[in-house]
């Protein structure tokens, strides 16, 4: 199949970084400095960062301050889980967007189906497998455990379709796919991994949603709307460093090629779609009482669908703030050759690490944290 040629890389001096339509309050988890913490021990005793370029990328990314920003109002137990996740799938991500292993289509289709068989309940052994699936099983068996079976699966489905994603892009790079815009809009919702970081929202209420209440079609169009946005805010403050890359999953670049526009223009476009779906939200926040009634929904768990729809503000809202505020997207860690960044293969090509003990973890994570 011919392959579309990649734009150029835009100058971020000439190009206008349009602003994005983001109508929800900011807010920042108080117990972040504590998070950050546990989450630096964590990461060093499952060897997620085996090397100094592993840690730096973590630095740059900030996954506890994504955490704190998304989910203000989590207590601590919650707030670490979710720095955990969001840690282990930062380096799955390192991996498969900037590495060999989105490249290769067996490789890819390797390390997902491990992961997948984490979350399916397979037993690991540590001493043979990625860094990566020992810290899924570890992440995993502390969010299901004491939680209803409903809930979990939800959880399962919505990660697993995250990490199929995955795949897909590999599949459209080996074979020379390029998605048309409802196409890739679709896509994207697996893709920016709201669906159980949504999940994990569920946490935060007194009790949790009935599987019907969570899945049903009111409450989904309040998630595919977060969804998009976020992937949208994600699209454009990635754009630079994606297309460097040779990335071409980005809303920016799938308009550009589908309208035969400038970048700029495209840019424009997409900032319209990025409010666009904050308006749809909020319109599918207002329809949400009356088709819950419609549904049968009992006025109590009617209060607690609509006090987890809420929850999705922050998270859009957190997602944006969080991008002004690292360094993850930039590009003055490139390799000028064209190699992928020494961070971007370091867990899945060796399985075979040690543990570090346990008073070297407390140490560079204090280290870390301060």
């Amino acid at each position: 199949m011919n392959q579309k040629p990649s734009p150029s890389p835009p100058d971020r001096h000439r190009m206008q970084h349009p602003s994005l339509f983001v109508p929800f309050a900011s807010g920042l988890n108080p117990l972040l400095p504590q998070a950050t913490r546990q989450m630096w021990y964590w990461i060093d005793e499952t060897r997620l960062a085996p090397g100094e370029a592993g840690r730096r990328q973590i630095r740059r990314t900030r996954p506890d301050l994504f955490a704190g920003r998304v989910y203000p109002d989590a207590d601590l137990e919650l707030l670490v889980l979710a720095c955990h996740w969001l840690a282990v799938n930062f380096r799955l991500d390192d991996q498969l967007d900037e590495g060999p292993g989105g490249r290769q289509a067996e490789v890819c289709r390797a390390a997902i189906d491990e992961l997948s068989a984490v979350l399916g309940g397979q037993l690991l052994d540590c001493d043979t497998q990625t860094p990566l699936s020992c810290a899924y099983a570890d992440v995993w068996r502390r969010t299901a455990t004491g939680r209803p079976e409903g809930w979990c699966r939800a959880f399962a489905q919505d990660l697993c379709s995250f990490l199929e994603s995955y795949y897909v892009e590999t599949v459209h790079r080996t074979t020379g796919h390029r998605p048309g815009i409802e196409e890739y809009l679709a896509h994207r919702r697996a893709t920016v991994g709201m669906g159980w970081l949504m999940d994990l929202a569920e946490l935060t209420l007194p009790d949790y949603l009935p599987d019907e209440v969570r899945g049903g079609a009111a409450m989904q169009e309040l998630r595919n709307a977060a969804a998009e946005h976020v992937g949208l805010v994600n699209d454009v403050f990635s754009l630079q460093r994606e297309v460097a890359l040779g990335y071409y999953h980005n809303a920016v670049v799938v308009v550009h090629e589908t309208l035969a526009c400038d970048l700029q223009e495209a840019l424009q476009q997409v900032s319209k779609m990025v409010a666009d779906t904050a308006r749809r939200f909020v319109a599918a926040e207002s329809a949400l009482p009356a088709a819950l009634t419609a549904q049968g929904v009992d006025r109590p768990t009617r209060r607690l669908a609509y006090d987890y729809a809420k929850k999705f503000r922050p998270m859009m809202r957190g997602n944006h703030d969080w991008h002004f505020e690292v360094e993850r997207h930039r590009t003055d860690d490139l390799p000028t050759d064209g190699t992928a960044p020494d961070y971007a293969h370091d867990l899945l090509e060796s399985s075979d690490y040690q543990p570090l003990s346990q008073g070297t973890r407390r140490a560079e994570a204090e280290e870390e944290a301060s």
